[in-house]
This record gives structure tokens, sequence and C-alpha cells, in this order.
């Protein structure tokens, strides 16, 4: 396993992180809209993101 003090630098710096963190809300998104319907009202997930992300004018759509 890589830390992500390593890699995260590496996908900041390459431009890849914007892809990456949207391939990571959408894994999440498939893995838990089957059982939403069992989840308690206030389950939520918390996903840190990068500054390169936070100011994508589209990042409310990708959630």
């Amino acid at each position: 396993m890589i830390p992500p003090d390593q890699f995260i630098p590496l996908a900041e710096s390459s431009g890849l992180i914007v892809i990456m963190t949207r391939q990571l809300m959408k894994q999440t998104a498939d893995i838990l809209m089957p059982v939403k319907t069992f989840a308690a009202d206030n389950f939520h997930i918390g996903i840190n993101v990068s500054a390169a992300v936070f100011w994508l004018r589209d990042l409310k759509k990708s959630v």
C-alpha cells in the first residue's frame, strides 16, 4: 500500500487528482446505492478532496 502523503502530491502535480476523486465518488455511490433504503436517516459519507477538486465548477454535479 502506498501512503497518501506519497501518492497525493504526485496525483495533484500530474493533474490526475480530479479523475481519481471523481472515480472514488462514483465507486462509493455505486456501492452504497443498493443499501440506501436500509441505512439510517443520518448515515453519511465524508470524502476529503484537494483544493484542485474543491474549486471545480461542476463538482456539485459529481456528488
